[in-house]
Order: structure tokens, then C-alpha cells, then sequence
């Protein structure tokens, strides 16, 4: 992770490996943030970046968008677990 906010955002890459080594193979940088909504629910925002469009359209081509609507469901069910009732 290269930052995170707690309840806010977090942002990740694997542009780097172990020790801050660049990894030639990286594709993306991702910051999701999350911000509280009148109705008590929260609104996700994804931004992705890639390096260029040769590895944009490779991480499509590997399923990008059907594996990051798994993501935000499996994130849905893991803050469902973890709210707290009021």
C-alpha cells in the first residue's frame, strides 16, 4: 500500500516490487476513496491509472472491469461484517 487513510482511501500499486525495486511487469496504480453520504451510505470512487495505453488495454484484456466489480462486492461484504450497528 502506499497510503492509507483509515475509513477514507487507499491506494496501492504494483509498480514496484519488494525494496522499491520499479517492476517493469507493473500495470497500474489504483486509489479508491470513500466518502460518507447523507443516507448513511458511502460512495466508492476507483481512479486506475496505467503506465500507458499498451498496459491499459492489456489489464482489459485480462479481465480489468469483471474483476473489480468482484473486488467492490467482496469489499461490500467485508464492511458489512465489520459496521457496527447504531
Amino acid at each position: 500500500f502506499l497510503e492509507l487513510v483509515p475509513n477514507r482511501k487507499i491506494v496501492f500499486t504494483d509498480a514496484f516490487t519488494e525494496g522499491w525495486v520499479p517492476n517493469p511487469d507493473g500495470m497500474m496504480t489504483a486509489v479508491l476513496t470513500f466518502e460518507p453520504q447523507a443516507d448513511g451510505k458511502t460512495l466508492l470512487t476507483a481512479r486506475v491509472g496505467h503506465p500507458s495505453a499498451e498496459k491499459k488495454a492489456q489489464h482489459e484484456e485480462m479481465g480489468f472491469h469483471g474483476g473489480w466489480g468482484i473486488m467492490v462486492d467482496q469489499l461490500e461484504a467485508v464492511a458489512r461484517r465489520l459496521s457496527v450497528p447504531a
